[in-house]
């Protein structure tokens, strides 16, 4: 009995750590260096996307951003992806990953484990 509480709680802890980590990576990102991107000025360039609710950065150097966009009332997730041209962040890419307004988008983002691996 004692052996399969111990294999539970080291599967509990591995799910843990693999979870775990790229939540916090894209929590660090986003406190880091969400003030450098104007979210707001995006329904401008885009008709597709509204106003945002809630953001995260997915990955971050010093050419290119992916974010995890949240928008119409968490309603609608995208994946932006962000060129710095001449010192300013400009969208440049959009996917639609998730939407409950109808459509076939139905990927799932959360919780940011399935884009770790691509940016370490």
């Amino acid at each position: 009995m004692k052996f399969f509480l111990k294999l539970i709680s080291v599967i509990l802890v591995i799910i843990f750590i693999a979870w775990g980590i790229p939540m916090i990576k894209c929590e660090y990102l986003t406190a880091q260096h969400g003030h450098e991107f104007d979210l707001a000025a995006i329904p401008e360039e885009n008709t597709m996307l509204s106003e945002p609710d809630w953001f995260r950065i997915l990955s971050y150097n010093d050419e290119y951003a992916e974010i995890y966009y949240i928008s119409e009332s968490f309603r609608l997730g995208s994946i932006l992806g962000f060129k710095k041209v001449q010192g300013e962040w400009k969208c440049d890419s959009w996917d639609t990953r998730w939407t409950a307004l109808g459509g076939n988008a139905d990927e799932n983002v959360w919780p940011y484990f399935w884009h770790y691996d691509k940016y370490r």
